[in-house]
C-alpha cells in the first residue's frame, strides 16, 4: 500500500485539528447556554431556541476558527503546502511581458472620446 503524499497527510492533520477546535467551541458555548436554561426546567421552546443556537454557534465558530488559522498562516510566513505558493512559482516561471490585462468600464450616455481619453491616462501611469 502506497503511503500518501505530503500534502495530503498535512491537510488531513490541519482540518481534523479544525474541526476539533469548532467543535469544542461550539459545545462550550452550547453548554453555557444550557446550563443557564436548565435552572428552572427545560421547556420545548428552550430546546427550539438551543437547537438554532447549536447551528448558528457552529457557523460563528468556524468563521472565528477559519479567520484565526488564516492569521497564523499568514503570521507565521505562508503556507508551505498551499496552493497560492505552487501557482506564485509557475507564474514566476512565465513571460510577464505575455501578460495582458483586461480593463472593464461600463458608460452610459457618455461621449467616448472623453471616457476613452481618461482611460489612455490610467494606461500611461501604470
Amino acid at each position: 500500500m502506497a503511503f500518501a503524499p505530503a500534502w495530503q497527510r498535512t491537510a488531513c492533520i490541519r482540518r481534523t485539528i479544525f474541526f476539533i477546535l469548532v467543535g469544542v467551541t461550539a459545545c462550550t458555548a452550547l453548554f453555557m447556554l444550557g446550563s443557564a436554561f436548565q435552572q428552572d426546567g427545560l421547556m420545548p421552546l428552550e430546546l427550539g431556541l438551543l437547537l438554532l443556537y447549536a447551528l448558528l454557534m457552529f457557523w460563528v465558530s468556524l468563521s472565528f476558527w477559519t479567520a484565526i488559522l488564516g492569521w497564523l498562516v499568514l503570521t507565521l510566513g505562508g503556507d508551505r503546502q498551499g496552493l497560492v505558493r505552487k501557482l506564485a512559482t509557475a507564474a514566476a516561471a512565465q513571460d510577464r511581458d505575455s501578460w495582458r490585462t483586461a480593463l472593464v468600464m461600463p458608460i452610459y450616455n457618455e461621449d467616448p472620446k472623453r471616457v476613452f481619453a481618461g482611460l489612455k491616462l490610467f494606461g500611461a501611469h501604470c
